[in-house]
């Protein structure tokens, strides 16, 4: 039994969760402007290349968490799943609780830290914590991957749930793919702290979702020019550029 990022059984075309999320992180190793923008990033966040990396990595891990639910993969497995509504949301939802499970990130006034993040001018000499980069290296760009399909009505909005129910293929599909992560990719503490705060949030099928300040409409629309916007539109393009690519390449009907 397979867990599907995408599926049209009458074109006979297919792509599964972990030949996706493996490509995207296969692209973003490949692209020039992944190294580009972690040097860029790191200083201007006042943090470590390789720190900048492994977020970048955790957010192609996380982009599609959200198509995992059963009532998506339910509908793949008879036939179709061309579309995942907000899953992207789901998606963002589930990497905020994440970090609130995390023993290393600050996350206590989270409204008030993604506002300022996203809403006032850069502080030439403001200092950023693990949150600030985690918030605008994982949550932002995750939940915004999907941007050229997106409306502002779909994201303010809707109903949001408390939690979701993980396809159990497709749960241990994701605890191969974080296996290989955590042997392969990641290599500082942050990032192997964070994979491990996802696989024990695996442990139950039930998964819980964090509340998202970004659904806000006080947040996304006083969204004005800043550094730290700057860096959440570039990372969240790269992501963007790399899930696209993947999508088209595997997804190739045969029909």
């Amino acid at each position: 039994m397979n867990c599907y990022a995408f599926r049209d059984a009458l074109r006979n075309c297919e792509e599964t969760m972990d030949r996706h999320i493996m490509g995207v992180v296969k692209c973003l190793e490949e692209r020039w402007e992944f190294e580009f923008l972690v040097k860029k990033v790191s200083r201007l966040l006042r943090t470590e290349e390789q720190l900048v990396r492994d977020l970048t990595y955790i957010a192609a891990v996380l982009h599609d968490f959200g198509k995992m639910k059963k009532e998506f993969q339910e509908r793949c497995r008879q036939g179709e799943c061309k579309s995942f509504p907000k899953h992207y949301i789901t998606s963002a939802r589930f990497a905020m609780n994440v970090a609130f499970k995390s023993k290393t990130l600050a996350l206590n006034t989270l409204k008030e830290k993604v506002y300022d993040l996203l809403t006032k001018p850069t502080k030439p000499n403001k200092g950023y914590d693990l949150g600030d980069v985690y918030i605008l290296s994982v949550v932002i760009p995750v939940l915004l991957h999907n941007y050229a399909h997106l409306q502002e009505e779909s994201l303010l909005k809707t109903e949001h749930e408390k939690s979701i129910t993980v396809d159990e293929c497709c749960r241990e599909v994701y605890l191969g793919i974080l296996e290989h992560m955590e042997k392969n990719c990641t290599t500082t503490s942050t990032g192997e702290e964070l994979l491990k705060a996802i696989r024990l949030s695996l442990n139950d099928l039930k998964v819980e979702l964090s509340v998202l300040p970004l659904l806000d409409p006080g947040v996304l629309l006083n969204y004005i020019p800043n550094t730290e916007k700057m860096i959440v539109e570039a990372l969240t393009g790269l992501l963007n550029i790399c899930d696209g690519r993947v999508a088209y390449m595997n997804r190739r009907c045969l029909v």
